[in-house]
Parts: C-alpha cells; structure tokens; sequence
C-alpha cells in the first residue's frame, strides 16, 4: 500500500495519521522521509508488517531542487544558514557534478543522520558530532549506493523575499510539539532576518532535478558534497518522492 507524506510530518506522525484514518493497529514505514520532504511512501499494516524486510530496498525517483547562495547545517530549509554568497559563476560547475553523480557507488551518511560512531572513545550519533561542530567528513561511514540517472533542467531566478516566504510556509508546517526539537524558532530568525544581514544578495538561482537511486540514497548529501568538494553554497528545497 503507498500513502502520501505530507510536508513537516515526521515518520511518528504519518504513522498516526494513517493508523487513524484506516483503522489500523500497527504500521510499517518501508523507507522513511526527511521532515521536509513529502510523497509517495510504502507502507504495511498490521499482519503484514511482518514483510517489512522484505520491501525495504526498492529503487527511489525524487524531485527535488538545489536552491544556489545558502548554505545551512542540515543541507535543506530546516537548518540554520551557516554561510552566503552569490555563486551564479558556479552554476555549470553545479551541472558537472551532477553528471558525475552517475558514477560514484558509495556515498556518505548525512551529517545529521542517527548513525553513530565513536569518537576518542565516546559515541554519539552523527548529529550530536555535527552540533558540537566535531565532525569530519573522514569520520562519516559510507554506503553502496547507485544512481541510475539524474535529469536536470537550466537554472531559474528567484527574487529573495519570494523564496524567504515559500521557506516560512514550509516551515510553519512542522506541529508545535517539535518546534523546538527543530530549531523552528531559530531558523525562522535566520530567515527573517535574511535581508538586513544579506542586503546584495536579491536572488537565488534555482536548480530543478529529477534523480532515480537505489534505496537508501540521501539526496541532502547532494548539497554537503557541493560544499565540501566544490566550495560552491547550496541547499535542498522541496525534496517530493514520486517513486519507491
């Protein structure tokens, strides 16, 4: 069975909302969604949760946008902005890496990721490293990853303010009772005060791509690699899954 997740729902809270409204006892979510992003999810109830190892490694196809100029400590819009710059001279370096998505097999967990590791003995998750600012990018575990084709389409400007209200919307859509599990406060600071600490940056310059990967693939890392790699500013915005 496939639901939709809704945008600003966590895993917990789609397992709920779907519970509730078929009746059901138990639910399986059969590859889980970042809060901020929204689609198709497989799904298993009840006696069938049983299968869920079963169904755990089906091929993924997301939409998704790569919004250039910001960059923020969790690769998409519910993360605080670290750094700006206008990086409209690096948009064809942005389409080359893309390209070469299709070659790489193996690909790092997200920084904010529940992977844990151990550090100078002591272990925490990859997101409690990455809060303390403790975290490397050679500390990260990897994965197999494949990336079976990646469609991209030429960038499109968009004016500030206009992207600074779509970013607010999407994040008042998270529930009060994880506000502040995600720094919700905070990063609508961040966005509201934009314009007053970046007053020459009156653009974003917007990157619309479709990918089909293996699952398990992290589209955020898209942007931490861009980063780490390229130097080259960027963020995850409107991640949609149309396939699993």
């Amino acid at each position: 069975m496939f639901v939709q997740k809704k945008t600003g729902e966590t895993t917990s809270e789609l397992s709920e909302r779907i519970k509730k409204e078929n009746n059901f006892t138990k639910l399986a979510i059969c590859g889980k969604l970042d809060p901020m992003a929204r689609g198709l999810t497989r799904i298993l109830a009840d006696k069938n949760t049983k299968f869920m190892s079963k169904n755990l490694n089906h091929n993924k196809t997301y939409n998704f946008n790569i919004v250039l100029n910001i960059k923020t400590d969790t690769d998409d819009i519910l993360g605080l902005i670290k750094n700006v710059k206008d990086q409209f001279s690096s948009i064809n370096l942005v389409y080359k890496f893309l390209e070469s998505l299709k070659y790489e097999k193996m690909q790092h967990f997200h920084p904010v990721s529940a992977i844990k590791i151990k550090k100078n003995g002591v272990r925490k998750s990859l997101h409690q490293w990455s809060l303390s600012e403790s975290l490397t990018t050679d500390m990260i575990p990897k994965k197999k990853v494949t990336v079976y084709s990646v469609n991209y389409q030429n960038y499109t400007k968009i004016n500030t303010d206009s992207y600074i209200k779509l970013v607010k919307s999407k994040l008042s859509t998270i529930s009060k009772n994880n506000i502040n599990t995600f720094r919700v406060p905070s990063i609508m600071e961040d966005w509201n005060n934009f314009q007053v600490k970046y007053p020459n940056i009156k653009e974003l310059y917007v990157i619309p791509v479709t990918m089909q990967v293996s699952s398990g693939y992290y589209i955020r890392m898209i942007s931490y690699y861009l980063s780490s790699r390229l130097n080259i500013l960027s963020h995850i915005y409107d991640i949609e899954r149309i396939q699993c």
